[in-house]
């Protein structure tokens, strides 16, 4: 994981939950290092895992961009009770 992310994050090492297409996002449980140490979810996708398997550029340019769609969309839902994006 990158450096800005556990400078600003306490994230477990493994995560607890993959979602998305072909379930390529990662989703670890993590903590916001500051006074509130507030549950968070980190949602994280590694190019060199979709690299791995064996599909056309096209395709994975494809899965890419339906990938940063689903980051948008859930930046969309911000309610107070159901998400609240931080990063």
């Amino acid at each position: 994981m990158g450096s800005q992310l556990t400078k600003n994050y306490e994230v477990d090492k493994e995560p607890y939950i993959h979602g998305g297409l072909h379930g390529l996002w990662k989703i670890y449980r993590g903590k916001k290092k500051d006074r509130n140490n507030m549950d968070v979810s980190v949602f994280i996708f590694e190019k060199k895992t979709l690299d791995k398997k064996k599909l056309s550029q096209n395709q994975k340019d494809e899965i890419v961009a339906i990938l940063k769609k689903d980051a948008q969309n859930l930046a969309k839902l911000r309610h107070p009770n159901l998400l609240s994006l931080i990063e």
